[in-house]
């Protein structure tokens, strides 16, 4: 990349009753449901870390994020309280993040919260996607500004 930004994607925790393979869904006030038929194609955290390296990746034209990358100036890590749809029609994504450097740390917290399109759980996902993507634009944000995370220039012999 151009800018020189190059972040490590350490860590994406996810709640206890998210490690399932079943989808959730909240019923009532604190109820969650698994469903018996609809499933993540792989781990949790493992789908969301992706999902994340892409569409920050896609959302920022200097941000280099990888997973694994010794070598970066900041480490995000992202911590999720819910990522699931609730009964009343909506998603629910929110949690917590922090970028670090050597020098300075920024934390935030995340809370999306918006109405499927339709109903269903493939009406949830794509709610649940779209959240993910309003996640990775904030973090991308944060990323470009932040210049703890910006490489050395380089020194010009000319």
């Amino acid at each position: 990349t151009s800018g020189g930004i190059r972040v490590n994607l350490e860590q994406v925790r996810i709640p206890d009753f998210l490690e399932s393979r079943a989808m959730a869904s909240q019923t009532g006030g604190n109820e969650i449901r698994f469903a018996k038929h609809h499933f993540w194609a792989e781990r949790l955290d493992e789908a969301i870390a992706k999902v994340l390296v892409r569409d920050i990746r896609h959302a920022s034209a200097f941000a280099d994020i990888a997973r694994g990358d010794r070598g970066a100036r900041c480490v995000l890590r992202a911590e999720f309280d819910r990522f699931h749809a609730a009964d009343n029609g909506r998603v629910l994504v929110s949690g917590r993040y922090s970028l670090e450097s050597k020098e300075t740390v920024e934390r935030a917290e995340f809370d999306f919260s918006q109405a499927a399109t339709g109903s269903g759980y493939a009406s949830s996902v794509s709610g649940l996607r779209n959240a993910l993507a309003d996640l990775a634009r904030q973090i991308a944000a944060i990323v470009e500004n932040t210049t703890a995370c910006r490489e050395p220039a380089a020194a010009d012999d000319t």
